[in-house]
């Protein structure tokens, strides 16, 4: 795909003139970078500057937008407007960061990976404690609630209330599987994943899901078990098996809450925040099949059981392919692509030209790969100065989510980028 822009009619974004993009990696090519010295439109500022001041004129204008489709009541444009607003006030802060990391040199959020303030290090350390506080405390609920489940599964003989504790113990497994990926991920040094760490929360959300898929797949057997014997089956209501579910119901909310509340990114916290909300539902489903299975039918407990696992296996089937999405190397979202676009236009005024840019997913981070053209005669310590800069600066900024950088310089744009892939 080929398309020209006029700089001085574009009011908020890079003129570009070629894109191209396939399963793997996406490729900007830019239109060279005027002189930062030359004043533009009637601001007399310099490019960057006047991108800036386009930012807020345009978020000003997104936001007028906004307030008239909220008297419209339109939601489908508020929708799309707040998107807008969002994505502007991101641009205009990772903007900001990079005229003050220019000015100072300093390093926005640096760390011992050199990683961008995700969970390996620096001012990370504390979300890292949380992050374990959230597993094993999720370990210990679920051991708590496993023994009631079990008197209560003992005590009503009931399919759905089977259901809800198989998935308690599962839950045990997956939780001790997630405690030894946690250990695993604080123990081993950068030096034994030079790459850095990122890929030990998918991976371990990954096991995870798989196990819960596969106990849902065994519950299925056992609603299938209770139709073969559905004439002999009788239920009792009785207040302590309500006072179970109830609780279970409560303290799985809470956790659940909690999760969401501090995941901050994390796949493993966000794992656990939607097992335990997926135990409420089932733990609903299971009070509710219980009560009408006691007064109206008991047929109402086998179908609401099968409901339940299908709910399950749709669940974690769906974290199943996010999780291998994240980890085949997928290409970026758009708004990360644009932003590293936006970020290298406006790095260094001896930039002629920004030929290439590619992000993909990498873990729970992501790698960018930027082409740089450079004059032919300029000395090689400045071009390695312009390229080691943007690369730190990609690498510490915790807006970004970028792991790894990787800054190519060159000095023309007639090679083929996709020859090395």
């Amino acid at each position: 795909m080929s398309r020209e822009a006029d700089h001085n009619n574009d009011t908020n974004a890079p003129t570009i003139t070629q894109q191209t993009g396939d399963a793997t990696c996406s490729v900007v090519e830019m239109a060279p970078i005027p002189s930062w010295a030359t004043p533009y439109g009637t601001f007399g500022l310099t490019a960057g500057e006047e991108w800036k001041v386009n930012v807020f004129e345009r978020l000003r204008q997104i936001q007028d937008s906004l307030d008239a489709a909220k008297r419209e009541k339109n939601s489908t444009l508020i929708e799309h407007y707040e998107e807008q607003v969002e994505r502007l006030k991101i641009d205009e802060e990772l903007f900001t960061a990079q005229r003050a990391y220019q000015n100072s040199g300093a390093l926005p959020n640096a760390d011992e990976d050199g990683g961008n303030g995700g969970e390996e290090g620096g001012s990370s350390g504390s979300h890292r404690r949380t992050v374990s506080i959230g597993v094993n405390f999720s370990f210990l609920l679920n051991i708590f609630l496993l023994f009631i489940k079990l008197y209560a599964a003992i005590r009503t003989g009931s399919t759905t209330i089977l259901a809800s504790l198989v998935d308690s113990i599962l839950d045990l497994m997956s939780g001790a599987i997630m405690i030894i990926v946690t250990c695993i991920y604080d123990r081993s040094s950068t030096e034994m994943f030079p790459a850095g760490k990122h890929h030990f929360e998918p991976l371990g959300t990954l096991v995870f899901a798989c196990a819960m898929f596969v106990s849902a797949t065994n519950l299925l057997q056992e609603v299938a078990d209770e139709v073969s014997r559905i004439d002999t089956v009788k239920f009792t209501m009785d207040v302590p098996t309500l006072i179970i579910l109830i609780t279970v119901i409560v303290l799985k909310s809470l956790a659940s809450t909690w999760c969401y509340k501090f995941a901050r990114g994390s796949a493993t916290l966000i794992a656990l925040a939607e097992d335990h909300r997926n135990d409420v539902v089932a733990n609903v489903v299971a009070l509710l099949g219980f009560i009408a299975a006691t007064y109206i039918t008991v047929w109402l407990d086998p179908i609401l059981a099968l409901l339940v696992t299908l709910f399950i296996l749709k669940v974690w089937g769906s974290q199943i392919l996010s999780q291998l999405h994240v980890l085949s190397g997928h290409v970026a979202d758009t708004s990360l692509r644009n932003a590293v676009t936006m970020l290298a236009r406006n790095h260094d005024k001896r930039v002629l030209m920004v030929d290439t840019v590619r992000a993909f997913t990498s873990g729970t981070g992501h790698v960018v790969e930027v082409d740089f053209v450079l004059p032919e005669d300029m000395p090689l310590k400045e071009a390695h100065d312009i390229g080691e800069s943007f690369q730190y600066f990609l690498e510490n900024t915790p807006g970004l989510n970028v792991d790894r950088a990787y800054v190519h310089l060159d000095t023309e744009t007639d090679h083929n980028p996709h020859l090395h892939l």
